[in-house]
């Protein structure tokens, strides 16, 4: 069994990913509504009437890819001293409704947009798009605000295309990080007020159970020697029971991972260890908050923190729970990302993956194990998601100095790949160099051997007969598996 799901993984990692042609390019539609006009490259469209839209159509044939974008440049201008539009927009069309997508802020110089197909989602239920999902239309339109009035206006398009799409690699805090009022997100129902020396003050505008607010992060990767240090203080009469504050790390999904610490009408120090935190990230947010958990009447909530930040831990021992393969040619495993086609894996004795101490592989499934042993030591990697190129771990694990390296024997597989079902067979023949009659005994020897009968099931008070079942599993402990060679 090892061997046979052996020989499926191998199969699989082999796969190579293929790459699909570019589509078709989006066409320029006519349109009664508006007067489109193309010269040297650049489309103009200006609408015939005061409105709040100037919309360009083409016309596509083309599924939904996650490695794809639509990418153009665009400028607005207004007509007989009119005002500039708000917004430029995109909707892409499916046969039977259109996708969302935030329009960008318009202007009169030139400007590029880029709109991944990774980031387009379904307008009713807000679902994401899959590769069975196909394109008919796509609109880029500038549109004035509803709050104005509809005006005259033209809009202009160059380099309108499809193009292959790697997103940015996410960029990492830069530390230590001071988590202070510029910080501050709106939370509704919550206001937050900054006090002397740097103490800032949580309140609830309702009776409530909770009390939050919410510090913004800029893509902070998780790393295991990162600390998040705070000083934090309750109202006397809140303290009680098993009231308590909790810290809450959240990601682009929504995922949260955090600590909590009990309530105290003091000043005190709360500490939380990144290596403690299960690790989604990249972290968007933190979020402070003082929670009455008893079966208590809502009330208006408030607490106190300052000091907030987030800095790399002096005492921070990268050995502490840190994994040990006791292989030269450890595997490297991941969780899976949504909407991945390939992880790129790199790893090396260099913790910031630079120079030729690291290696990188791109792989097709979410695990991945060297063909040459590494040599004894930490040995650091992460992965990348691609083509959003989201970092999805970032980690490392230690090799002792006795450890192996050993391999299973390598086989043919192109040739048992080419041969009829069942594929089995080859593989089996190659143990024998390819003479059928040796797997004759062994076949005869599992036909002919007899099973004991199974003892009765045993019964309060009967003689549990020891010996029989001892006999019965010897028998096949000892016989059926060392004859089959499991």
């Amino acid at each position: 069994m090892k061997r046979i799901l052996f020989i499926v993984s191998v199969f699989a990692a082999a796969a190579a990913i293929s790459a699909d042609p570019l589509p078709d390019q989006p066409r320029l539609e006519p349109n009664k509504l508006f007067k489109c006009t193309e010269q040297d490259g650049v489309i103009t469209v200006a609408n015939s009437a005061p409105s709040r839209f100037c919309t360009a159509f083409f016309k596509v044939d083309l599924a939904w890819q996650p490695d794809l974008a639509l990418r153009f440049e665009y400028r607005s201008s207004a007509v007989d001293g009119g005002a500039l539009p708000d917004l430029v927009a995109v909707n892409f069309f499916l046969p039977d409704q259109r996708t969302a997508y935030s329009g960008m802020k318009a202007g009169a110089e030139w400007k590029e947009a880029v709109i991944p197909f990774s980031s387009l989602k379904l307008t009713k239920g807000n679902q994401p798009l899959n590769t069975e999902n196909r394109f008919v239309r796509i609109t880029i339109y500038s549109r004035f605000a509803d709050s104005r009035a509809p005006g005259m206006t033209t809009l202009e398009l160059r380099n309108v295309r499809i193009d292959r799409y790697a997103a940015p690699a996410v960029p990492r805090e830069k530390l230590p990080a001071t988590l202070g009022p510029d910080r501050l997100q709106k939370v509704k129902g919550m206001t937050c007020n900054v006090l002397p020396e740097g103490i800032i003050e949580v309140s609830g505008d309702q009776p409530s159970r909770f009390c939050t607010a919410s510090l913004k992060l800029d893509n902070l990767i998780h790393r295991p020697d990162l600390v998040l240090s705070l000083e934090y203080r309750n109202p006397p009469q809140d303290c009680r029971g098993s009231n308590l504050n909790s810290v809450t790390f959240l990601d682009e999904a929504g995922r949260s991972t955090g600590a909590s610490f009990p309530a105290s009408s003091e000043w005190q120090q709360a500490t939380i260890s990144f290596a403690s935190l299960k690790p989604p990230g990249p972290f968007l947010a933190v979020n402070l908050s003082y929670r009455i958990v008893d079966d208590e009447a809502p009330t208006k909530m408030k607490f106190e923190f300052r000091n907030c930040r987030i800095e790399v831990d002096p005492n921070y021992n990268p050995l502490i729970n840190a994994r040990i393969s006791y292989s030269a040619l450890p595997l490297f495993d991941w969780r899976k990302e949504a909407g991945a086609t390939a992880y790129r894996l790199e790893y090396g004795a260099d913790p910031d993956f630079s120079g030729d101490k690291t290696s990188t592989v791109e792989v097709r499934w979410n695990f991945h194990s060297p063909s040459a042993a590494l040599a004894p030591g930490t040995v650091y990697y992460r992965v990348t998601a691609l083509p959003s190129g989201k970092e999805v771990v970032r980690d490392k694990l230690v090799i002792p100095e006795r450890c192996h390296s050993w391999t299973l024997p390598l086989y043919d597989f192109a040739r048992i790949a080419a041969t009829p079902r069942p594929r089995l067979l080859p593989l089996a023949l190659s143990d024998h160099q390819g003479d059928p009659q040796a797997l004759t005994p062994q076949a005869e020897t599992l036909l002919s051997f007899q099973l004991p009968p199974n003892p009765e099931p045993y019964r309060e008070g009967a003689d549990p007969e020891i010996r029989t079942w001892i006999e019965w599993y010897d028998k096949i402990a000892f016989g059926v598996v060392a004859l089959a060679g499991l």
